[in-house]
């Protein structure tokens, strides 16, 4: 199947009149920004399946938009039109952040000739279609959690370059941050673009010289790996090897606070996390939590959001009993600062302690989720099991508020 095709079915005829009709708009610019929109939009998502959690945060996104979108571009008119926008609004914030949204409204409206304003509404109003085209044709493909989704939206990736206009890649090049969105086949395959692109300029250059023969250079490098393997392994075994493993890993991921605690942030120990990670790690704790309303300008409000964020991050990073023995240190802080909260709740207003139940009700089964899988993960359940219970056990003792007059333990 094609996906940016049949997402792009859905808005032909009398939908372009229907949108226009809300938007106030022309019906030939928008459809033009429909035209650049879509492959846009779907470009960012492949994107934020390669990063750390972020197919964990668009799947859960996808779950919760069913409840709420409508099942064809009929219910983008009239008063319907209003929530679907908004809730496209909030979920575009949430899965890609407010940067990227901004420069794909900017680089669609210079495309189309729509305005900046109508732009943006166009691009809230139709993305909960989008997710829900995307949840629906992954179900049809047998795909059933997180790297399932990732896999098939990578298998679209050629699909959905081919959907983007000319004239909107060289719009989308012009903004930093947003012009990878121009090849959705360099974040579908992580770790590999420059090395697909290196052999596509090796195919595409005229050869001025005879050519080696055509198993020699994988021969030479092959046997330079094993040299190079051998020389680092052989003397010092395994020790070196995770020696290896950590300096590569701190040369990819930048230093930030979380060993000695960045201010208003909960003490989180291990490696330090990267910008995009924890991009991605807060879109998930945010799918988790979903509005914190009142919770928002509260202290503990900004310590569960960053609890959370750092519960999403370890969870993610569990692939294997040494990660998952890291993890353990992570948990013990998160499942400290969760308990911590129970002192902290007695003194909210009436209407943020209500809210901070109802967002523990909303939360608890994603991280239930999440906190399974990564007990499934061979080698890890006896390194996570004692930390995910007690973090669980709190949380659901969270979930209804204490009857009247009651106190929180220790005061």
């Amino acid at each position: 199947m094609n996906l940016a095709d049949s997402i792009n079915h859905l808005f032909t005829g009398d939908a372009v009149n229907r949108i226009s009709g809300t938007l106030g708009q022309p019906p030939d610019k928008v459809k033009s920004a429909l035209n650049g929109g879509i492959p846009a939009v779907l470009g960012s998502l492949v994107q934020l399946t390669t990063r750390p959690g972020g197919a964990r945060a668009l799947l859960e996104g996808i779950r919760e938009n069913e409840a709420t979108a409508p099942e064809s571009p009929s219910g983008l008119q009239g008063e319907q039109a209003s929530g679907v926008m908004e809730s496209g609004s909030r979920m575009l914030s949430s899965l890609l952040g407010n940067n990227t949204t901004e420069g794909i409204a900017q680089a669609v409206s210079r495309f189309s000739g729509l305005n900046l304003d109508s732009t943006k509404n166009l691009i809230a109003l139709i993305l909960p279609l989008i997710l829900g085209k995307i949840g629906s044709s992954a179900r049809s493909a047998g795909v059933s959690d997180a790297s399932g989704l990732s896999n098939f939206l990578s298998s679209q990736a050629p699909n959905i370059a081919a959907a983007m206009p000319a004239g909107l890649k060289e719009q989308l090049n012009a903004i930093p941050g947003v012009s990878s969105l121009t090849d959705p086949l360099r974040g579908a395959t992580p770790g590999r673009g420059e090395a697909v692109a290196a052999g596509q300029r090796a195919m595409s250059t005229p050869h001025r010289e005879k050519a080696w023969p055509s198993w020699l250079i994988p021969a030479v490098v092959a046997l330079a790996a094993l040299i190079v393997l051998g020389y680092w392994l052989w003397p010092r075994g395994e020790d070196k090897g995770r020696e290896l493993a950590k300096e590569e890993t701190s040369a990819v991921r930048p230093a930030d606070e979380r060993e000695t605690g960045a201010e208003g942030e909960p003490r989180i120990t291990g490696q330090p996390i990267g910008e995009a990670d924890r991009a991605a790690h807060e879109t998930t704790a945010k799918n988790w939590m979903g509005d914190l309303g009142p919770l928002s300008n509260t202290e503990l409000g900004r310590e569960m959001t960053s609890t959370f964020t750092h519960l999403a991050g370890v969870f993610a990073d569990v692939r294997d009993s040494a990660s998952a023995q890291e993890a353990g240190d992570k948990l013990r802080d998160v499942a400290n600062n969760v308990e911590a909260w129970e002192t902290k709740v007695h003194g909210l207003p009436e209407d943020a302690k209500r809210h901070f139940h109802q967002v523990i009700n909303r939360a608890l089964p994603s991280i239930e989720s999440a906190s399974a899988e990564a007990l499934n993960v061979p080698g890890a359940e006896q390194h996570l099991r004692t930390w995910t219970d007690r973090i669980i056990e709190k949380l659901r003792s969270y979930k209804h508020e204490p009857q009247a007059g009651a106190k929180p333990a220790g005061t």
